[in-house]
């Protein structure tokens, strides 16, 4: 990976941090963010239950549930989900890359 390439990713990453952090906790907690919440504020055999009698994948439960330990505003309730879409930025590019690379 060239440093021409490591700066436009970095950039990019940036850019998509800054557009996912814009505005964050400003709106309420939709249906579903108030349910992850509520199943996510349970103990991890709890979570482990909750998610097993569906096909809800419970380690995001159980990042959110670490997550909401600092916090229990919007800001926290949606962090879990704005940290793995900012890490998917630089993932997707290198995985674009290798697919795509001519060289």
């Amino acid at each position: 990976m060239t440093q021409r390439e490591i700066v436009g990713v970095s950039v990019l990453t940036a850019l998509g941090a800054g557009l996912r952090l814009f505005h964050l906790g400003t709106q309420s907690l939709w249906l579903d963010e108030l349910f992850s919440v509520f199943l996510a504020r349970r103990g991890a055999s709890e979570i482990l239950a909750g998610t097993a009698q569906d096909t809800m994948p419970p380690l995001y439960y159980l990042f959110l549930h670490l997550a909401l330990q600092f916090g229990s505003d919007e800001i926290a309730a949606r962090s879990v989900s704005v940290l793995f879409g900012i890490a998917t930025i630089p993932v997707f590019y290198l995985l674009a890359r290798r697919l795509f690379d001519a060289r």
